[in-house]
């Protein structure tokens, strides 16, 4: 019966052990291979989706609808008449504003408007008729006041205004519907109040109230 001679197994087990070493090597630097090249494909399709993301949002705002709202027609404290105030909605983007409803209060109060004081224009605006529109780029509606009827300011209102001891303020919205389906909303306040900006018979911007998304 043929022996192998002592310590035979132990110099195959020794020569064993650097090939397994050499396998286990080469499988971990497979692995970690594999795991940096999928970290890398993530990132890079997160920076290419964020990058189409960037030139989308950029692309839209430069074509979407810009609704900008200014003062036409100023009231004029001076005459017996009631005062009227013609307000225009302009379509300033590059493609048509849908479903645009443009809507003005006026509200007589202090130099600043209370919560309350704006809770109950909202009251006032949302009980105004509702109409849309469309309007193109360029293209612009105008709201007003009642002909013959004007601002509802009764004499004494009218000489507090004029005094400083009251504030007219002119506050509205104008709601519409971008070309790519987003809702938009542009917020005008204004006021009249004091000597100064009633002898002009100009309106001035607030500080506040004032902006658009």
């Amino acid at each position: 019966m043929c022996t192998e001679p002592e310590g035979a197994e132990n110099t195959k087990n020794s020569d064993a052990k650097p090939e397994n070493k050499k396998h286990d090597a080469f499988e971990i630097a497979t692995l970690i291979t594999a795991i940096v090249g999928v970290i890398v494909l993530c990132v890079y399709t997160g920076l290419t989706g964020y990058q189409a993301y960037i030139a989308k949002d950029s692309a839209q705002r430069q074509l979407r609808a810009y609704i900008s709202a200014t003062v036409e027609k100023y009231p004029d404290l001076d005459s017996p008449k009631l005062p009227e105030v013609t307000v225009v909605f302009k379509n300033n983007g590059q493609t048509p504003a849908y479903k645009v409803q443009g809507r003005m209060v006026f509200y007589i109060g202090g130099e600043q408007l209370a919560e309350s004081d704006i809770s109950q224009i909202s009251v006032l605006l949302d009980k105004l008729p509702r109409s849309t529109t469309v309007l193109f780029p360029g293209q612009e509606f105008r709201t007003a006041t009642v002909p013959g009827i004007g601002i509802p300011m009764s004499a004494d209102e009218k000489i507090q205004v004029m005094m400083g001891a009251k504030i007219l303020w002119l506050v509205g919205e104008a709601a519409y519907v971008d070309a790519f389906g987003s809702p938009r909303l542009t917020r005008v306040r204004l006021y009249m109040g004091g000597i100064d900006s009633a002898r002009y018979h100009r309106f001035i911007w607030a500080e506040t109230g004032n902006d658009a998304n």
